[in-house]
């Protein structure tokens, strides 16, 4: 049975040739732009590799399409290339949300309404912006 929380992806580990960082591995994500981490050993690379993969991707909506493992090798010829897997929720349960307090402004009746059948302000205003913020950034990756 697949584990639909857990991904893979390539991962580049690259030797940092910078006099001083003997034995540090870069590390980056050809699938996911932005996932780029480091270590010192290839144990302590794989450790950060899986971390800061689960902090891009625990909260994504849209997961990014894996490429497969062949193609990025031949990207990277000489580098070593290994997949990376990541148990998304196991990363989503290590992240600590900060809430904020927003004061607002909402017709008297709407609120009476919504006190009436117990709906939660709070959860329903998080829902609405996150499908709001979601709208906006489809329709800003589409051309005008």
């Amino acid at each position: 049975m697949a584990n639909k929380n857990y991904v893979v992806y390539p991962a580049v580990f690259e030797p940092e040739d910078e006099q001083g960082f003997d034995g540090v591995f870069n590390v980056s994500f050809p699938d996911v732009p932005g996932c780029l981490t480091f270590g010192e050993g290839l144990d302590k690379a794989m450790f950060m590799a899986q971390d800061a993969l689960g902090l891009m991707l625990y909260d994504e909506p849209n997961l990014p399409v894996p490429t497969p493992i062949e193609d990025v090798k031949r990207d990277y010829p000489g580098i070593l290339v290994n997949y990376v897997g990541v148990d998304l929720r196991e990363a989503a349960e290590k992240v600590k949300v900060v809430t904020v307090k927003k004061n607002t402004s909402i017709p008297a009746d709407l609120a009476k309404q919504g006190e009436k059948y117990g709906i939660n302000f709070s959860a329903l205003l998080t829902r609405a912006l996150k499908s709001e913020i979601d709208h906006i950034r489809r329709n800003a990756a589409s051309p005008v």
